[in-house]
């Protein structure tokens, strides 16, 4: 049993004979005389020889989605085709029904009819679109919705019947929108090698949207899409590619390169590359080069015996592998350093030292120009560094330093001697100098000329100089009749050399070397160093006292180097101990006579005075004995027995004064807490304050808390100060002070000062 058409549910042939009885509102039976083409109001009595059809119309809004007929467009310009299917929605407008039951009375039954005036007004229009010179097939995604509005137009206007038409490809989201593939390694070849090289991919093939009509189009006809893929790679590998780029740029220019064209190929199908991942085993086989070669050559000239050092530098780059390949070196690294000693040596072989001297640029040029060639040959560049030979004149301008100029030099007198070196820095900049011309050759004797003339210019300098004057004013003079030393050697040595040798930037720095003297004098002043007096006074009597003294060798006063030098002496040790003597005998000389608060200082003035006059002393006593420089750094004062003795006295004292007083003081508390309480049991007994229990309890109070008080504990410091020692007044001190010193006396006091010293010394 056949489908029931949506068709049907809009018009039907019905039966004559088999007429319905009722019908809806919007429903209508139409009787149609095709013989005549007349509508009837009503089926013929006698309806034989005449052909009455009767047809079923409604005016129903809804109706069910039909499918319409496939028809095939045909392009003109291209000689394409395409199949579209059409579906449409019929529905029929009140007052259409007549001129709908004619429309279809015309064929077998309205489905057909209806079939074929759409098929034939899609070919109408297809037919006016080429004739207007347009591709109906290519631009049917534009021309669509046109196609579809003409066709609702023409059956509307021509059938009666409207239709809501959908016309689309037949092929339209069957076909694949992504075609993968993937392959296997298959040969290629490229455009300057003969060898075949493997190559595997994968891509996609998807549609392209702004050219899926051709994909449509051209779906079937489109031939294997691996082997069109394969047949671009090859080709433009083969006329395009070269081994190097091949090898070293397959996933960058060469990807881009393929893609391109792949895409240009698969346009016409409406599809394009997505992606596109290549793989080859000479991509992981690709030469990896070399590293940064550096190599010394070792040259031969005319007139020079020894080896002339040329140093290369390289740095090879591959820019095309393919002729490396033909080339078929195995060893990259030893074929450059065998053309390097080929062309350098080749270069200087008839050179001479002064043409290397003068302008070796000409010849780094051809070095370079020759290798360039030869790497050239081999498909690579090169950056090339050559350095100058390692010649000593070249050297000359980075500039020489000379600090092996040592001597020993006679001074003005003719028993002393000092030793120098000589460190002299500088520069020859200008080679060409006729003054340097005979020093310009193989081992030259520049600089042994230059000790010689060095060494020559200090010993007639030093030979002027005493030696006090080159020991007291080496680095530093404030005569200015009398340079110092250093300052009058490096004027008169750098005078020297830029005249005879045309040294530029000179630096001369002399320094002193030890001698027996100045070994003497350093080990004298490694400080500081100790001694320790002991003083009895003899003008009145007294305790002995001891004073630790240290002491500082600072050096040779320049009126004492003389004397410094006429001293002879086993060691350094003994020398040292006979500086303590002198110094232990003048301390003692001048503290055996000093006041007693001087010689027992007990305050910071005192102990100042003392400083002074043993400072002065000493210093002037070792300079005309020794003829060195000394100075005190610390004296010290150490306690007499007396001293010892009554600080003994004064704690064991105020030990006993201490526990007496607070055993008192225990007593006398406990008496006046007891007296406490008796008060407050008379006060509870409610005694009278005039009672005379009371008065007495109160007057023993009052005593007790008074000897308790804290001025009760004052007697003490009365019992100290009666331990401490007595003074002798500043006077005598002054007068000591002066004499110690070697001032002038002061005037003598007048006749009762004096008888009054006496006194004022048996009081203290």
């Amino acid at each position: 049993m056949n489908q029931p058409h949506e068709l049907d549910k809009v018009i039907r042939c019905l039966n004559p004979k088999w007429l319905p009885s009722h019908l809806n509102a919007d429903e209508r039976i139409v009787i149609f005389d095709a013989q005549v083409g007349k509508v009837l109001p009503k089926v013929p009595f006698i309806s034989r020889g005449k052909d009455i059809r009767c047809y079923f119309v409604a005016f129903r809004r809804e109706s069910g989605r039909c499918k319409g007929p496939t028809c095939k467009i045909k392009s003109l310009a291209t000689r394409l085709s395409l199949d579209v299917d059409v579906w449409y929605e019929p529905r029929c407008e009140k007052g259409n029904e007549e001129k709908l039951a004619a429309a279809v009375a015309r064929g077998a039954d309205p489905v057909t009819v209806v079939d074929q005036f759409i098929a034939e007004r899609i070919q109408d229009f297809v037919a006016a679109e080429s004739a207007a010179a347009r591709d109906v097939c290519l631009g049917f995604p534009q021309l669509q919705g046109v196609l579809q509005a003409y066709v609702a137009e023409r059956a509307r206007n021509e059938l009666g019947l409207t239709l809501e038409l959908s016309i689309t490809p037949r092929l339209e989201g069957r076909i694949e929108q992504i075609i993968p593939i993937r392959t296997d390694y298959f040969p290629v070849r490229v455009s300057d090698h003969d060898e075949e090289l493997g190559l595997r991919l994968s891509t996609e093939l998807s549609i392209d949207p702004e050219h899926a009509m051709r994909a449509l189009l051209y779906h079937g006809q489109m031939i294997n899409p691996e082997e069109l893929v394969r047949q671009v790679l090859r080709q433009v590998l083969a006329e395009e590619v070269t081994l190097h780029a091949f090898t070293y740029e397959l996933m960058t220019e060469v990807r881009s390169r393929l893609i391109e064209t792949l895409n240009a190929r698969l346009w016409e199908q409406g599809r394009k590359v997505t992606h596109l991942k290549l793989e080859s085993p000479a991509v992981r086989d690709q030469f990896r080069g070399i590293p940064e070669i550096e190599h010394t050559v070792g040259c031969k000239i005319a007139d020079c015996d020894d080896l002339i050092l040329v140093t290369h530098r390289l740095h090879l780059s591959l820019r095309d592998l393919g002729r490396f390949r033909v080339a078929g070196i195995q060893d990259l690294e030893n074929w450059a350093t065998a053309r390097l000693e080929e062309i350098t040596k080749d270069v200087l072989f008839e050179r001479r030292y002064r043409n290397l001297l003068d302008d070796f640029n000409p010849l780094v040029l051809e070095i370079k120009a020759r290798m360039e060639r030869e790497v050239e040959r081999i498909g690579h560049t090169v950056k090339q560094l050559v350095t100058a030979p390692d010649l000593e004149p070249l050297r000359w301008r980075d500039g020489f330093l000379l600090d092996d100029i040592e001597g020993t030099f006679g001074t003005r007198d003719s028993r002393i001697d000092v030793r120098l070196k000589i460190v002299v820095k500088g520069k020859i900049v200008d080679l060409r100098n006729p003054r340097l011309q005979k020093y310009l050759v193989p081992r030259s004797r520049l600089f042994d000329d230059i000790k010689e003339v060095v060494l020559r210019e200090t010993r007639q300098r030093i030979h002027a100089v005493s030696a006090e004057h080159f020991y007291m004013r080496f680095a530093y003079s404030d005569d200015p009749e009398q340079p110092a030393v250093r300052e009058t050697l490096e004027t008169a040595i750098a005078a020297v050399l830029a005249e005879r040798f045309a040294v530029e930037d000179i630096g001369v720095i002399p320094k002193p070397l030890e001698t027996d003297l100045t070994k003497r004098l350093e080990r004298l002043c490694q400080g500081p160093h100790k001694l320790e007096v002991a003083c009895t006074p003899l003008n009145r009597g007294g305790e002995e006292v001891k004073y630790r003294i240290d002491f500082d060798v600072l050096g040779v006063p320049p009126e004492g180097w003389y004397v410094f030098r006429a001293k002879s002496y086993a060691s350094p040790e003994e020398e040292l101990d006979k500086v303590r003597e002198v110094i232990a005998e003048d301390v003692k000389s001048k503290l055996q006579v000093a006041p007693r608060e001087i010689l027992q200082f007990t305050d910071l003035g005192r102990y100042h005075d003392l400083s002074q006059v043993i400072q002065r002393s000493v210093r002037d006593k070792v300079e005309r004995v020794f003829g060195l420089r000394i100075q005190i750094i610390n004296m010290n004062r150490l306690a007499t027995y007396g001293e010892t003795r009554r600080k003994e006295v004064t704690e064991h004292a105020i030990d006993a004064s201490m526990k007496t007083g607070i055993a008192i003081a225990s007593s006398k508390q406990a008496d006046l807490e007891m007296l406490y309480e008796m008060r407050q049991d008379m006060i509870h007994e409610e005694l009278d304050r005039d009672d005379p229990k009371l008065a007495e309890v109160e007057r023993r109070i009052e005593h007790l808390e008074r000897e308790l008080s804290p001025d009760q504990f004052a007697r003490g410091q009365q019992e100290v100060k009666a331990l401490l020692p007595g003074r002798s007044g500043n006077s005598r001190s002054e007068e000591w002070k002066r004499l110690a010193l070697g001032e002038e006396p002061a005037q003598p006091p007048s006749e009762p000062a004096r008888l009054a010293e006496p006194a004022e010394e048996e009081a203290s």
